[in-house]
């Protein structure tokens, strides 16, 4: 086992092991160590009895790496299967859920099929559980070792095929900003090498037909032309209207690949039909390489507010249009963003479909293509607002297009009660509770001090002095650690209408963060809210939670700079996720209640958390993490690491119950994206 700690702590900085013979020869080089910040990393190393030096090398020359911490441990033969084998039940798909009898006997299995030892075959998927694809470095691989084998698993069918020219009728309108007519045209050619072939075209430009030339002679009758005015009004009176029944609007700079309509079609089932189909998405250089892969969340409303997520195209059900009284112009006219917050109150995650795979791409460069469309309306501030209740105001967010919203507070404003266990920690304790008191402007807020058997008599004295603020009381809870029950303890007490979980080695920012996280947590259709926590040296440590990741549970962006925007910008925009940490969260009380609050039977350290968001969404709720909410997370300060025999059995024991309890859900996070990693909390790809 090498064990090791470095800084700075930079994201993405690893080390790669190398193993030299006594000739200086290498004998393995392929073995990496990700970096982990203000923590030993990791990792089991394989050394033959030829290797007489380990050298490790830093890939990044931008930086001075300092190691403090190097250790090497060995691991007897049973306790280095048990790490493998846990490592690989964690990280490997197939392996999820299966005992350790049961992978072995996969692995043997296939070993005995590639000829290669079972070990040397367990050593190789242990070694793949450290590789990463970064959406900018390793797009390309990734699509020809991951993508391209997918694809060739679930082959499409001939473009001659008779299914291919029946079934549902999909409609696109272009629309032309510029007589660009190599744009046009290979927008069409796009189009013809569909796979779906039963589609129409109909081309919106100011010239009207007279655009037919720019795309050349063509007897294709399914591409029609006509100017604006006359879109959406019958032929009779000289008009042009869609005979789809799904309609999406493309701009000259998007290129469909040959299997995006069949991609759509195949979402369209007996019994349902999607209101709104979206897909991923990247980006084409001038050189035609394909690079920004966006890969997206399942429906994510407040991320929808908050951002354009969607993109451009998405599919719209036609007769949804009609129920709602959406013109077919608004479709070259607004952003499907736009057009979802004015139809906002009728789409629901069980009426929107989300293809995860990259289904187009947006052209990128220099000369005309570079200028045309790429969304008409400029108002997100305004579009935000139609969707939004009284007293709620929206205004520019972090990113440029973004938007925040403010959702108004009730006069008088509810009483919240923070709940913060402890055992004496006091130097963590009073930096907690000193700037919960003296840096927060929310007015109507009390103090539980939750202290678990605390017996320093310094800690003692604090709980004394403290005491006298009249926002804060201290109880008293003299049982054997079990953080669960200190809540539902601390929860039983409290008098307010929503609850708040802080750890306490937590460090209030600014000021106005519990207005922001109450203002969520009092809306009916939000259940759980976190707040976006810092490392001490101001990297990111908790920014929503992803589930499966590891197992069971990862936070998300986890070590990236405290300014950085996240992946598609992820980091500086309000959205819903599966789950938030407690280490700050706020809830209704009667949904904590209703929900059963958190389990302190099976869970009594690890994931009661994530258990308890996912009880929520259970119960019908969004949950939510905004990034407007900042503190310090001095992580488990006083808690300390499962580092000893007994705690790594209660770990695991923990571990085991999520995976019963939330096994499909963990592999399937809605608010992730199944082309993004599970191993580590990064959003690297698969």
């Amino acid at each position: 086992m090498v064990e090791l700690a470095a800084s700075p702590a930079l994201r993405g900085l690893e080390t790669r092991v190398v193993l030299l013979d006594r000739c200086g020869n290498v004998i393995s080089g392929d073995m990496v160590l990700p970096l982990k910040s203000a923590r030993i990393a990791k990792r089991l190393c394989f050394i033959p009895f030829s290797c007489r030096r380990i050298r490790f090398e830093f890939p990044r020359t931008d930086v001075e790496v300092r190691i403090s911490f190097l250790q090497l441990v060995w691991m007897l033969p049973w306790a280095a299967n048990q790490r493998l084998l846990l490592r690989l039940q964690n990280n490997v798909e197939e392996f999820r859920g299966l005992s350790f009898d049961r992978i072995v006997a996969s692995i043997k299995r296939e070993s005995a099929v590639s000829g290669v030892p079972w070990r040397a075959q367990a050593q190789l998927l242990y070694e793949r559980t450290f590789n990463r694809f970064s959406s900018a470095q390793g797009y390309s691989c990734w699509i020809e070792t991951r993508e391209r084998r997918r694809s060739a698993m679930a082959p499409a069918p001939a473009s001659d095929a008779p299914e291919s020219r029946a079934g549902p009728l999909i409609s696109l309108f272009l629309r032309l900003e510029l007589d660009d007519a190599s744009g046009l045209a290979d927008c069409v050619t796009a189009l013809r090498a569909q796979f779906w072939r039963n589609w129409e075209l109909i081309v919106v430009s100011p010239t009207g037909a007279d655009c037919v030339e720019l795309a050349g002679k063509t007897d294709d009758l399914r591409i029609r032309y006509c100017a604006p005015k006359d879109l959406g009004r019958s032929a009779a009176s000289g008009g042009v209207r869609a005979r789809g029944s799904y309609l999406a609007c493309l701009s000259i700079s998007d290129l469909l690949r040959e299997q995006a309509l069949l991609r759509v079609v195949e979402k369209l089932t007996p019994g349902k039909e999607p209101d709104l189909i979206y897909s991923d998405s990247d980006l084409l250089n001038e050189a035609g390489v394909r690079n920004s892969p966006c890969f997206k969340t399942e429906w994510n409303p407040d991320l929808l507010i908050s951002h354009d997520y969607l993109g451009n195209p998405v599919f719209w059900r036609a007769r949804f249009f009609e129920e709602n009284s959406v013109p077919e112009s608004a479709l070259v006219e607004l952003s499907a963003r736009t057009i979802a917050l004015q139809v906002w109150r009728s789409l629901s995650a069980g009426n929107v479909e989300h293809v995860p795979e990259v289904l187009f791409h947006r052209v990128v460069g220099a000369g005309k293509r570079a200028a045309v469309l790429p969304c008409i309306e400029s108002g997100h501030v305004e579009a935000a607002s139609h969707c939004l209740p009284n007293g709620a105001t929206a205004k520019k967010g972090m990113l440029e297009g973004s938007v925040r919203i403010s959702w108004s507070l009730p006069e008088p404003k509810p009483l919240v009660s923070i709940l913060i266990p402890t055992r004496d920690g006091l130097s963590v304790l009073r930096r907690a509770v000193s700037s919960v008191l003296s840096r927060t402007a929310y007015p109507n807020f009390e103090l539980l001090v939750l202290d678990n058997d605390s017996r320093d008599p310094d800690t003692l004295r604090y709980f004394e002095e403290i005491g006298h603020d009249q926002r804060v009381s201290v109880h008293r809870w003299e049982h054997p650690f079990n953080f669960s029950a200190i809540n539902n303890f601390g929860v039983a007490k409290a008098a307010g209408s929503v609850i708040g979980l802080l750890n306490n080695d937590i460090e209030v920012i600014n000021d106005d963060w519990l207005d922001e996280m109450v203002s969520h947590a009092i809306r009916p259709e939000i259940g759980c809210v976190g707040a976006k926590l810092y490392y001490p040296d101001g990297t990111i440590q908790h920014a929503g939670v992803v589930l499966g990741v590891g197992g069971v549970a990862g936070h998300a962006h986890r070590h990236f700079a405290g300014n950085d925007d996240g992946y598609c910008g992820r980091l500086k925009l309000v959205q819903n996720f599966s789950a938030v940490t407690a280490a700050c969260l706020l809830v209704r009380k009667a949904t904590y209640l209703e929900v059963g609050g958190l389990d302190e039977i099976n869970l009594p350290v690890a994931y009661n958390d994530v258990d308890l968001c996912l009880k929520v969404r259970e119960a019908g709720y969004r949950n939510l993490w905004t990034p407007y909410a900042e503190l310090y997370h001095h992580e488990s300060a006083t808690r300390g690491a499962d580092d000893t025999p007994k705690k790594r059995a209660r770990a695991e024991k923990e571990r085991r119950y999520m995976r019963h309890r939330w096994g499909k859900l963990l592999d399937n996070d809605p608010y992730y994206n199944p082309n993004l990693t599970l191993i580590h909390e990064d959003f690297s790809l698969r």
